[in-house]
């Protein structure tokens, strides 16, 4: 009804709620953004809050075939809570209808990513849409696959309810925060609970996963190095995270090849794998160094990468080289955007969310940490450091 037009509900991590409401649906996505906000930089702390508690070189003789080694892989995003018992079953789910949301404005090729995107299918279920994605990704695939979704892709702990979506692995809350530490420009960490993934994200998530992912950034573990157990402390955890990833240490690299060969190669892969609609040796160019926006000699009219996927019609793939740097603003050398070849080739899905993107990018939300916050209607509570938002009816009727 009208009584709940722009509102929000917050859950705090003993389930207590209070519900707020905005005077206008800016507002409302202005302070559920921020209150997120909060939240996560309580996780790149360390440690789960409690309730009460108010350079290496590269492969030479080319890249290994990462698709014979792992096969098409099915992997899931999730998302953990401080406290698992008052957060696990917790979500957060936008009733904007794809107002201003680039990860919500799109029709998505899977039926299944839709739903689980949507958090629809539950409506009848007591389950989250974060634990029907969770589950739906552990049982998809070969056990292998499925069992490497079950834990952590970093710490193997059993509880892997946040990821990376620009990596597509699972990570448990611990992790989560080391990866939130080192910059959204290495990895972008969402919550299942709390954050609302796109279709697209979803798409991506259950094509790579743990497994391919670990194929990947732990093909090369050297003498010396062993994985953290989830027992191990936090600060062991860190050391191994900034090596896989900050360095890529554990990425098979061989000695005989010179860096700009390594990258002009990797950036090649990364652009037919674009064209051609293969994830997987798109995330494994990436982990070798290809540089998402530089058009190569093999590129027809100066095109990038993302012309490729665009001017093809591969919305996953257009996703994932968003999600890794690319420029949606760049032009070939005839003049045009990856979103006039989308519609000259007819892909309205691509077309649309390349213009999500550039509305993003060009008139984006209010900073989480903008001190212009606008005020709610209704009394700010006072938040604990880990809690659930909810959007009621934000832009609702």
């Amino acid at each position: 009804g009208g009584s709940s037009k722009f509102a929000f509900e917050i859950f705090s991590a003993n389930r207590e709620s209070q519900m707020l409401q905005a005077s206008s649906w800016e507002e409302a996505q202005a302070w559920t953004s921020a209150i997120r906000a909060c939240i996560e930089r309580n996780l790149v702390t360390g440690g789960a809050p409690r309730v009460s508690d108010s350079g290496r070189t590269l492969g030479g003789r080319g890249f290994p075939n990462l698709q014979a080694r792992t096969g098409e892989v099915r992997e899931a995003s999730s998302s953990s809570s401080p406290s698992p018992s008052s957060m696990a079953s917790s979500s957060a789910s936008s009733a904007s209808h794809g107002r201003g949301d680039a990860s919500t404005a799109h029709q998505v090729t899977s039926p299944q990513a839709k739903g689980l995107a949507n958090g629809t299918s539950d409506a009848q279920s007591h389950l989250s849409p974060g634990k029907a994605l969770l589950d739906s990704l552990r049982a998809r695939g070969d056990p292998q696959r499925s069992s490497a979704n079950a834990v952590c892709a970093d710490c193997s702990d059993p509880a892997p309810e946040w990821v990376s979506i620009n990596f597509g692995a699972l990570l448990c809350i611990e992790c989560s925060g080391i990866h939130r530490s080192l910059g959204s420009h290495i990895s972008k960490v969402r919550s299942l609970t709390l954050d609302r993934l796109s279709p697209e994200i979803v798409n991506i998530l259950m094509r790579v996963g743990n497994h391919t992912h670990n194929c990947i950034y732990e093909h090369s573990v050297q003498k010396g190095w062993e994985k953290p157990p989830p027992s191990a402390p936090r600060k062991t955890k860190e050391q191994w995270i900034r090596s896989k990833y900050q360095w890529k240490g554990f990425v098979e690299f061989g000695a005989h090849e010179s860096s700009a060969g390594r990258t002009l190669r990797a950036s090649e892969q990364l652009r037919k794998a674009a064209a051609s609609d293969d994830l997987t040796s798109a995330a494994e160019a990436m982990a070798h160094g290809a540089e998402v926006n530089t058009p190569g000699d093999d590129a027809p009219g100066g095109r990038t990468a993302l012309h490729g996927a665009a001017m093809a019609g591969h919305t996953d793939l257009v996703e994932f080289l968003c999600l890794n740097g690319a420029h949606v603003d760049s032009r070939d050398s005839a003049g045009q955007t990856a979103l006039d070849l989308s519609r000259h080739s007819g892909h309205e899905q691509v077309a649309g969310l390349l213009q999500s993107k550039q509305r993003s990018s060009g008139h984006g939300a209010p900073a989480s940490d903008d001190p212009g916050l606008p005020q709610p209607l209704s009394p700010t509570p006072q938040l604990p450091n880990a809690g659930e938002v909810v959007d009621g009816g934000v832009g609702g009727d």
